[in-house]
């Protein structure tokens, strides 16, 4: 067996015997040397271990050859065209939730931050969590452990698993939150895309399109602290940028709690063009 493995997949030969005992054979690449996409090469190989800096799609990898699995060691996949594999015949596996923990951890440091910058109490934030999956429900066990109030949003899972299984916030309750933290996949697809889910018309008060959600409730919205800790791209940084700006030239930002103070302060962990060490 012939594998091709991402070196900064630390420790994969703890979780694959087959690397540890030497009865494969490995090649371990640099996503460095192919910054637009998966090894030239791949196609030599049985199975292909990568992580988000890799791109798989009909340009990258055109023809499979031997190779039959491709593993990457994330939990979103928006990097891998997952259609064009199947057609190819070779199997995907992602890792959904293998950051959830260190992910519920960084977003409460940020929480715990913002608090405190602002004069915030735990008694008085209540949080907004869109996406109710491995992350998002980890983040909230995390916060409400540390005595926050959490509110959960995610339509597309009523829709999947319906009531009482699980009941999404309604967009009411997300707007009246304090702050929202995003853990959302990245998706463009015509049911519940969340390619650029925040952007001009929920930031920027001056803004209007109709078709986004966020849209209807701008005007009524109490959300000033904003967490990004999803996938770049669910986020618009440049729409987040220019809200953060205007509520600075407004001179709205005065630590108050005030009706409608617009976003105060965004913590951006991923970005819409990733540096390609991720």
């Amino acid at each position: 067996m012939r594998l091709l493995i991402n070196k900064h997949l630390f420790h994969l030969d703890k979780f694959l015997p087959e690397v540890a005992s030497g009865q494969a054979e490995v090649e371990w690449f640099d996503p460095e040397d192919y910054p637009h996409g998966c090894p030239t090469h791949a196609r030599d190989f049985d199975a292909m271990f990568i992580n988000t800096t890799t791109k798989i799609h009909v340009k990258t990898l055109p023809d499979a050859g031997r190779l039959r699995f491709i593993g990457t060691g994330s939990a979103g996949f928006d990097h891998v065209d997952k259609a064009h594999l199947e057609q190819l015949g070779v199997a995907f596996s992602a890792a959904p939730g293998c950051n959830a923990r260190s992910v519920a951890e960084y977003v409460l440091t940020a929480v715990l931050t913002i608090a405190e910058r602002w004069g915030e109490t735990v008694s008085s934030m209540r949080i907004g969590v869109i996406g109710a999956g491995h992350t998002g429900c980890a983040v909230q066990s995390l916060l409400e452990s540390f005595g926050f109030s959490c509110v959960m949003f995610d339509p597309p899972r009523e829709e999947r698993e319906g009531q009482p299984t699980f009941h999404s916030a309604s967009r009411e309750e997300l707007m009246s939150c304090d702050l929202i933290t995003l853990h959302t996949p990245l998706t463009f697809g015509p049911s519940h895309p969340t390619f650029h889910l925040l952007d001009d018309s929920f930031l920027l008060p001056d803004a209007t399109r109709s078709h986004d959600f966020m849209h209807d409730f701008l005007h009524t919205s109490q959300v000033k602290y904003i967490v990004q800790a999803s996938r770049g791209g669910v986020a618009d940084e440049s729409a987040l940028l220019r809200g953060l700006q205007l509520v600075q030239k407004r001179g709205r930002v005065d630590g108050t709690r005030n009706t409608n103070p617009g976003i105060r302060e965004a913590v951006v962990d991923v970005w819409e063009n990733e540096p390609l060490f991720s």
